[in-house]
């Protein structure tokens, strides 16, 4: 067993046995360095750490071998041209290299973005973003499941207006796709954007067409932006917008939040990821529903990819005082609940998916106003068609 814990500032190694044995794993501090995090790479055979000098506004980063020692760290990012202080972002699935932001003077922005291989050296890092136009700066960014690819919003040619960017994580920032075609004056895409389990295609959202008319799309993974289909058809009713997506498992779908058939009302819909197919509404759809719900900001598409949970305003906009269930295709009669029903003025404040599926945690003032506690709700009887008098998938049960 292996554990890691701060002493004095180092990382330190704990060899769990009869005589634990510290071994430190932190290269020495330069200047007046402090470690700023610590974190593990995706094959948990290294340790990414990072260095901060919040007087010089320096930073560095270091892999080490989680056996150590210290003397094996090997520099990754420093200084990067144009005195941009360098930060740690993410590390490929893959664990062969780290994302790395820029942040550049003046005012310490976010306008360089490299990669470098995880076993070093620092001086092959390659740029991926490129230049910046005054004021611009990356405002999300994600890599690909397979490692191949860095997708990032940024107003990199206009200031304030935010565009959807691929590149490959290897380079260079000649290889930059624009995602989308051109957008309405004033036009913008959303941070909410999402690349598919498969690595094939990003699901975004963006007022494209229309300024503040925010509609969800998808597109290849590397383009051509000429490629990008709407994942919304037929008549639009006033004021409609798309808030958040996500595509499901088999990367076959995107399942988005919009107030598509009443304004204000928001349900979940899906659609096939290629836009070769109308949308089909989730929510509020039963042949006996409940009574008519809103999906709040809090919600998930199940490990199967074939239901969704979901939090919902039950009484009032904002009240989030439900969770619910519904099956993508093949609804349930109504929408199920998963929760007891709160007591007035009680809310769920957060749940949580089982990793495996089979089941859901959350927390709510259920019983009594402002008592917060913890609840937990088995998913089984409603996926498995115990609803429905099935309990054939249920192998715990004599």
């Amino acid at each position: 067993m292996r554990i890691f814990r701060t002493v004095g500032g180092a990382v330190v190694l704990v060899v769990a046995g009869p005589s634990p044995l510290g071994v430190r794993l932190d290269p020495p501090a330069a200047g007046d360095e402090t470690i700023l995090n610590a974190f593990l790479r995706p094959d948990g055979e290294h340790l990414l750490i990072q260095f901060l000098d919040q007087v010089a506004t320096t930073a560095r980063a270091f892999t080490v071998p989680v056996a150590g020692p210290a003397t094996a760290a090997i520099l990754l990012a420093d200084e990067t041209p144009g005195g941009c202080t360098a930060f740690a972002a993410d590390l490929t699935p893959d664990s062969t290299r780290l994302l790395y932001a820029g942040f550049c003077p003046p005012g310490s922005v976010f306008t360089q973005l490299w990669s470098v291989p995880a076993t070093g050296p620092a001086t092959a890092a390659v740029s991926l973003a490129g230049s910046f136009t005054t004021g611009g700066t990356v405002q999300g960014l994600a890599i690909s499941p397979d490692s191949q690819r860095v997708v990032f919003s940024a107003d990199r040619l206009v200031d304030e207006r935010i565009d959807l960017w691929s590149v490959p994580i290897l380079g260079p920032a000649a290889a930059l796709v624009q995602l989308h075609p051109s957008l309405v004056t004033n036009g913008d895409v959303k941070n909410s954007f999402r690349i598919s389990p498969d690595s094939t295609r990003v699901a975004y959202i963006a007022d494209q067409i229309s300024d503040e008319r925010f509609f969800p799309y998808s597109v290849p993974i590397a383009g051509p932006s000429t490629e990008a289909v709407t994942l919304y058809q037929g008549i639009l009713m006033t004021g409609g917008d798309a808030l958040d997506l996500a595509f499901t498992p088999d990367s076959a779908r995107v399942v988005f939040r919009m107030d598509l058939a009443v304004d204000q009302r928001f349900d979940l819909y899906w659609a096939p990821a290629d836009g070769s197919a109308a949308q089909s509404r989730i929510t509020n759809r039963g042949s006996n529903p409940a009574p008519e719900r809103s999906v709040a900001f809090r919600w998930y598409v199940h490990p199967d990819g074939e239901r969704v949970l979901y939090q919902f305003d039950e009484l009032a906009a904002l009240d989030e005082r439900g969770i619910g269930e519904q099956r993508l295709v093949g609804p349930y009669i109504a929408d199920a609940r998963l929760n007891g029903v709160p007591v007035a003025g009680g809310k769920v404040t957060f749940f949580e998916l089982f990793p495996d599926g089979a089941g859901l945690v959350y927390r709510a003032d259920e019983i009594v106003d402002e008592k917060f506690e913890l609840f937990t709700a088995d998913l089984r009887r409603f996926g498995d068609g115990f609803e429905e008098g099935s309990t054939a998938a249920w192998p715990d049960l004599p």
